[in-house]
């Protein structure tokens, strides 16, 4: 699970918000922590094997030499490099707590995999790799438990979400549309549309855009007015509807489109596996207790000097861990 979510933690000495309850070593936090969530550790070697990956990553998109040049670029990028890092981290032991909470554990199955991808990545890299790092296979496999521990949870929180979406709520709908940012124009226009006013002719008088042919579906109205648009039948006209961009006049077209309301479903049932995988992270984070060590991460830079070229944490995860995670095909979540 390789979403790098800004709000994980609202991470407050590298984002700017106040989750983590403060900056610098304290109790429960050690010299080589980059932070602690509820009592689990964040290590420097696991930071450092993302940071690692990712630098290598980034290269191979923009080009290796852009880590021996010293511009802003690379500056901005080495800081979202990191940001990046901290906040999948934080993510990763959220999620991971989130499963303590829920007695999601992996089964012997998952931990073998986790140990194969361990032993398979950390084989894979240089001395200077392992120097850099400063980690044993052991944890190396502990943090490949992490990872899979996090996506099974991701999983379970999923299949929790019911699966059917009903054509009402994916509907989609083919309309025409004047669009204009001025009210004024757009209550004078509905006014002439009301009196028999041509709709294509007034939209070519007054929409401020040029594409007046446009697919709706219900997440671009706004509430209050939902229910109203997809109630029009074809050739019937809506009322002003305003927006945050400006006002709209709906003619209606074609009030159901089977094929496209069909492809709407995948995007709405996406949305509400969101919501609810957001809803429990967050109601979790309101009383997560947290500390980041800021010094020690300010302190920690890019290895550039290109003796270190892996990038393949991720990719060893999916071979060996991925399938353990398809939707429907996890063991069972009590690790049985």
């Amino acid at each position: 699970m390789k979403t790098a979510k800004a709000a994980v933690l609202g991470l407050v000495c590298i984002m700017g918000e106040g989750i983590l309850g403060g900056c610098g070593i304290g109790p429960g936090l050690g010299k080589k922590d980059i932070f602690t969530i509820d009592g689990e550790h964040c290590s420097m070697a696991e930071a450092k094997v993302l940071l690692v990956n990712y630098q290598n990553q980034y290269a191979d998109l923009y080009g290796v030499d852009l880590w021996k040049e010293e511009s802003g670029q690379k500056e901005d990028l080495e800081s979202y490099v990191k940001d990046l890092t901290l906040t999948e981290l934080a993510d990763i032991y959220t999620m991971d707590l989130i499963g303590q909470e829920k007695k999601i554990e992996l089964s012997d199955t998952e931990k073998e995999h986790a140990g194969q991808a361990a032993e398979e990545y950390f084989g894979s890299l240089s001395e200077k790799e392992k120097a850099y790092m400063e980690i044993s296979q052991k944890e190396m496999e502990e943090l490949y438990e992490r990872y899979a521990l996090a996506q099974k949870v991701y999983t379970a929180l999923t299949e929790e979400v019911d699966q059917e979406v009903s054509d009402d709520e994916a509907r989609v709908m083919k309309v025409r549309q004047i669009f204009t940012t001025s009210e004024d124009t757009a209550r004078k226009v509905k006014a002439r549309l009301d009196k028999g006013g041509d709709f294509n002719a007034l939209a070519e008088e007054f929409s401020e855009t040029a594409k007046t042919a446009v697919n709706l579906d219900r997440s671009m109205i706004p509430e209050k007015d939902r229910e109203k648009v997809f109630a029009l039948k074809e050739n019937e006209i809506s009322d002003v509807v305003q927006t945050e961009k400006g006002y709209y006049i709906f003619l209606c077209v074609e009030s159901y489109n089977p094929e496209l309301t069909q492809a709407n479903k995948e995007k709405v049932l996406e949305e509400r596996i969101s919501k609810a995988v957001d809803d429990s992270y967050n109601a979790y984070v309101k009383s997560a207790r947290s500390k980041v060590n800021q010094k020690l991460w300010d302190e920690t830079k890019l290895d550039t000097s290109g003796d270190l070229s892996t990038s393949s944490f991720f990719e060893v995860f999916d071979q060996y861990c991925g399938k353990d995670y398809t939707r429907g095909e996890s063991e069972d979540s009590s690790g049985q």
